[in-house]
């Protein structure tokens, strides 16, 4: 929403707020003060949230996707919108990819009811925000430049947990690659059942300098993370299930500012069996890459007694 040079007429009208727009008139007193007219829009601004109105149009975020903006002009305000659930648990990061010397997103969160923003936060080149949902309704996200008079384009990631699945499920005893741009939020997905065991080690493959991949775990009701785990080169993950249902994990930078390529290795025991069975009194030969988990299967009965020995053949340092 660009302002510059359009004076505002407001009035209330029951239950919401309009702003009409009307291009400025030569020697209308009210265009004389551009700053003035600035301090008056954004007084409007904070008592449509404070009503829970966003009569200004906004742009919904879509949930596992990105959507580009820019701010044009100095002091420019940008608002979208996405609507959540309690206990579900959101992530958003906004990316700077080009502007002036000094341009610094910063983003403003406001719930459902107005008020005064649940979060807030800056950062160059990646800003960052978290928080498990309070209350159900719609949630406006305000974008700005930090300082107000710089200008500059920008990425926004988006994910409602439970509910978003970009890149779809995990494979059981396989590996998925995929890379992570700046400011990237990847979604990956899982089914278990209670008692269960599974193990997720995500490998980077290449990288900037300070590229870490970070991995979060939730559950099939969202909230707050089970597990979250970072490493370099590789970060590891383990647990028994204890609900049965669906799991998402979200894979993002550790600092949040660097992008790199990954392997994610996944499996779920005992349903898995990768190489296949074992061989009784025999010797099965493989090997193991940055991150790799390899899984195999022999049958047994009560009383049977066995051993297994594992020899390295090769290997680094």
């Amino acid at each position: 929403m660009r302002m510059k040079g359009l004076l505002w007429k407001c009035w209330k009208n029951e239950n919401a707020i309009a702003i009409d727009l009307e291009e400025e008139k030569a020697g209308d007193s009210l265009g004389k003060d551009f700053a003035t007219g600035w301090f008056i829009f954004l007084l409007v601004v904070i008592g449509m949230l404070g009503m829970g109105q966003t009569a200004f149009a906004t742009t919904s975020l879509p949930n596992g996707g990105s959507v580009s903006g820019a701010i044009m002009t100095a002091g420019e305000v940008t608002p979208y919108s996405f609507t959540a659930e309690a206990g579900e648990h959101i992530e958003i990061q906004v990316a700077e990819t080009s502007g002036s010397t000094y341009f610094q997103p910063l983003i403003e969160l406001y719930g459902p009811g107005g008020g005064d923003a649940i979060l807030t936060h800056t950062g160059n080149p990646v800003t960052q925000m978290a928080l498990t949902i309070a209350e159900t309704g719609t949630y406006t996200l305000l974008v700005q430049d930090y300082r107000g008079d710089s200008t500059g384009e920008y990425d926004i990631y988006y994910v409602n947990i439970p509910g978003v699945d970009e890149l779809g499920p995990l494979v059981n005893g396989g590996v998925v690659s995929n890379s992570i741009v700046l400011g990237d939020l990847d979604t990956y997905s899982f089914t278990a059942e209670a008692g269960e065991h599974i193990e997720i080690q995500i490998a980077e493959t290449s990288g900037s300098t300070y590229f870490q991949p970070l991995i979060e775990l939730y559950g099939p009701g969202g909230g707050d993370a089970i597990l979250a785990h970072a490493g370099n080169p590789v970060a590891q993950m383990a647990l028994t299930i204890a609900e049965t249902g669906t799991y998402t994990l979200l894979v993002q930078d550790y600092r949040g500012d660097s992008t790199g390529e990954y392997n994610i290795y996944y499996v779920n025991i005992p349903r898995v069996d990768e190489p296949g069975p074992l061989v009784n009194d025999g010797v099965v030969s493989n090997s193991i890459v940055l991150g790799d988990l390899d899984t195999y299967s022999f049958t047994a009965e009560a009383g049977e007694h066995i051993e297994i020995q594992i020899a390295e053949t090769s290997g680094s340092t």
